[in-house]
């Protein structure tokens, strides 16, 4: 913050400082995990635009969205569903593998991301995997499950020191299996970027130092002249 603008902040009145802190600290502040939980909607439901939190897709390898394949609330079919009878499915499938991924782009920075995943295979094991990715599309951290068979589960779960992931994608790793249930997706309030959180501070100090200029000059009642 430049001498300019720390003089105008201790200024400011003090309402606007409280409401300036309170904004920063009910952004930042972690609070209990959104979840979505497929078991919560009907069968074949489109989850994809759904929420204001997240933006649910399927991307094939390279982890690029691919819009004709929405995510939806599938019915599980072979009880291999971690809770309940539904999971995150697209193309009308319940499973997910190496060519079609589960990606989840937040509305902000998250510090928290976890989501369930179980083996779709009776007759062999399979492997889970999730890559959370920063600002700039770089990989943050990875979490990759044992080997799993069919309906067991291990909850993949990532948390950082402070919010800094953007985007996550959620599948399994080639060669590891092709049949992977994804279900139970919970994960930290997104916060707005560090730049952002200063451009609105800027924003408030700015608003009221022009509506301090624009305030008319008080006046004595006697002379009618301005009070210097």
């Amino acid at each position: 913050m430049t001498l300019s603008c720390l003089t105008l902040f201790m200024k400011a009145p003090p309402s606007l400082v409280a409401a300036l802190f309170w904004w920063l600290g009910f952004a930042t502040a972690p609070g209990q995990l959104i979840t979505i939980e497929p078991d919560d909607y009907a069968d074949r439901t489109v989850l994809t635009g759904l929420f204001s939190e997240v933006m649910l897709s399927t991307t094939l390898s390279d982890n690029v969205p691919v819009g004709l394949f929405v995510v939806t609330a599938h019915d599980d079919g072979f009880d291999f569903a971690p809770t309940g009878q539904r999971v995150f499915g697209h193309a009308h499938v319940p499973f997910w593998n190496n060519e079609r991924r589960l990606r989840m782009d937040f509305a902000g920075l998250v510090s928290t991301i976890q989501i369930d995943f179980a083996g779709g295979n009776s007759f062999t094991q399979e492997r889970g995997r999730i890559d959370v990715y920063g600002t700039g599309d770089i990989l943050l951290d990875s979490y990759t499950t044992g080997l799993l068979g069919g309906g067991q589960v291990d909850t993949m779960a990532i948390s950082r020191p402070a919010p800094d992931i953007q985007w996550a994608v959620a599948y399994v790793p080639s060669g590891e299996g092709s049949f992977g249930r994804l279900d139970h997706l919970a994960f930290s309030a997104p916060v707005p970027e560090p730049s952002s959180l200063a451009l609105a501070g800027a924003g408030l100090l700015t608003l009221w130092v022009w509506r301090r200029r624009r305030a008319p000059s008080p006046r004595s009642p006697d002379s009618g002249q301005t009070i210097v």
